[in-house]
């Protein structure tokens, strides 16, 4: 029951963070011209696509999923709006190498929880 329902609260969360946090120039250059609910669908089919096409070699090696994140899903955030968007105004008086190292946690935090609930899926209705 939780695994079912962890994988789409976690796609609730990704559509929202696409919605607020699209990058236009690297979203355009993956997928061009498509509105964020469109780009959603079109990310999520095709990574969910590859994860059920490779689910055996995924699960002998999981941290090839990683590899489908990045390529795939982490274009289209713009890490840095949110970081600084999740710092608040802790975000200016930080420096600029603590900004890049949270930027970089942080982006790191999202592929480790998006690679987890790709790995976990078995055919829930999205």
């Amino acid at each position: 029951m939780i695994k079912a329902v962890r994988f789409p609260v976690l796609l609730a969360a990704l559509t929202i963070m696409l919605h607020t946090a699209l990058s236009p120039v690297s979203a355009e250059e993956v997928v061009p011209h498509l509105p964020p609910n469109q780009l959603i669908k079109v990310t999520a089919d095709k990574v969910l696509s590859l994860v059920q096409t490779n689910k055996s070699k995924l699960e002998a090696d999981p941290s090839g999923i990683y590899q489908l994140v990045y390529q795939y899903v982490l274009p289209h955030f713009n890490f840095q709006r949110m970081s600084r968007s999740v710092l608040g105004k802790n975000w200016n008086s930080a420096s600029e190498q603590q900004r890049t190292n949270f930027i970089k946690q942080f982006q790191m935090l999202l592929v480790r929880t998006y690679a987890v609930a790709l790995l976990n899926y078995s055919n829930e209705s999205i």
